[in-house]
């Protein structure tokens, strides 16, 4: 979160994860320009994939909990 924004000014961003082991690499650059809306205008095109990258964790984890309980069920 950035409080310090001014709206119609466009923001570049890089993150990265920090743990116990250490920081990690740096993510590509992002940027948005806030708006008096509310909003932001961040030229993506409304492309986010945020619903996506969930809908394919949830089916991987579903496969591999399929997964383990076949094989469970296998060894009795």
């Amino acid at each position: 979160m950035d409080d310090t924004v001014v709206n119609g000014v466009t923001c570049h961003y890089r993150v990265s994860a920090l743990n116990a082991v250490g920081e990690g690499n740096l993510t590509d650059s992002e940027h948005a320009t806030p708006t008096a809306e509310g909003g932001i205008d961040d030229d993506d095109e409304g492309d986010d994939n945020t619903l996506l990258y969930l809908i394919i964790a949830a089916v991987i984890v579903a496969a591999v909990a399929g997964l383990a309980f076949f094989f469970l069920r296998k060894r009795k």
